[in-house]
């Protein structure tokens, strides 16, 4: 069984001048919440774990939506207020993935044209203690690692120190693996800009002297919708795809 956890719950600040809530914004025919689902399609023996606004849930029904989109094979956490950042959102979780099984934590806003299965199996092949999905950039929005000998020896938040950055998936062989990283990054008050990130909890798990590997996937199958203009972006190349096809 390998736990599939989308924390989405943060009230993002680009997204303030749209009516819908981040999650249920259309891109292309389809709720943003639907393509983070849709990513996991071609890995089987999972359980999803979507982490949830209360108020969105009770105005757009938000938490119906994961349901069903995910067959209902899902364990659904409401959050009342927002958390100190999306490690902190993560052990809201804590009882459901401190455990020896495999973990998945992944963006909310992002669709990837490849298989996620067949990167699982690499990590799973290489025996990795953990493993990152990255993309060629070197923009400061983004977390980078670098890599040295096939390795990951280091994270950053929001500083480039390589060309590679997350794709905001990441692979724990063992969830109790990141609930203990995650304790210690947040104890030694190891934040960015006030709040905590799961990029640097892997330099815990680097620090303690287990197997950190990445993955590279192709800018042309990342898709990231972290804001309204990305969207457009999106859907104008798609419907020139279309126009190309016909």
């Amino acid at each position: 069984m390998i736990h599939i956890m989308i924390p989405a719950c943060g009230n993002d600040q680009k997204f303030l001048e749209n009516y819908w809530p981040k999650n249920v914004t259309e891109v292309n025919g389809k709720v943003m919440i639907q393509y983070a689902v849709e990513n996991f399609n071609s890995i089987p023996d999972k359980k999803f774990i979507f982490i949830l606004n209360e108020k969105e849930c009770i105005r757009f029904h938000t938490d119906n939506m994961v349901s069903l989109l995910s067959e209902e094979n899902a364990n659904i956490i409401t959050l009342q207020n927002e958390t100190g950042g999306a490690l902190c959102t993560c052990l809201m979780g804590i009882e459901l993935i401190n455990n020896d099984d495999e973990l998945l934590i992944s963006n909310n806003d992002q669709k990837f044209d490849c298989d996620l299965f067949e990167i699982i199996q690499d990590f799973r092949q290489k025996d990795a203690d953990c493993g990152v999905v990255c993309f060629e950039c070197i923009h400061p929005r983004w977390s980078f690692v670098r890599v040295e000998n096939d390795l990951v020896i280091e994270t950053a938040e929001k500083r480039p120190i390589s060309k590679k950055a997350i794709a905001g998936v990441y692979y724990f062989k063992k969830g109790k693996d990141f609930v203990e990283t995650a304790k210690k990054t947040i104890l030694k008050g190891q934040q960015y800009d006030g709040r905590y990130f799961i990029s640097t909890a892997i330099n815990e798990i680097i620090l303690q002297g287990k197997k950190v590997v990445s993955y590279t996937v192709e800018k042309e199958q990342y898709h990231t919708f972290y804001e309204l203009k990305q969207i457009k972006k999106y859907e104008q190349e798609m419907r020139r795809n279309e126009n190309y096809c016909t």
